[in-house]
């Protein structure tokens, strides 16, 4: 049995099995270990993710309906809201009438 790389009671994982792990501090790349020979599909899927991750410009473009909403909803956010209330002399006027 291969030693036990993740602590979780639900997933198991071993030195044989890679993994990203996406954490509050950023996001860890964990490859299979080289004393086996690893399938080459696998390991270029994981650096191209890996390098995905690190593209700020691919990032943007993947969040940028979300971001555009987000700016949106902080710019009404931060406009004062106004409302037009009837009233005043006009409307004194029209109750006269």
């Amino acid at each position: 049995m291969s030693k036990k790389i993740f602590r979780n009671p639900f997933i198991y994982l071993s030195a044989t099995d890679g993994i990203i792990l996406f954490k509050k501090k950023g996001i860890e790349v964990r490859y299979p270990s080289i004393t086996k020979q690893a399938d080459e599909n696998i390991l270029s899927t994981m650096d191209y993710l890996r390098y995905a991750l690190e593209r700020l410009d691919w990032q943007m473009e993947w969040n940028k309906e979300w971001l555009e909403e987000e700016m949106k909803r902080v710019a009404d956010e931060a406009r004062p809201a106004l409302k037009l209330l009837p009233g005043g002399k006009t409307a004194a006027r029209d109750d006269d009438e």
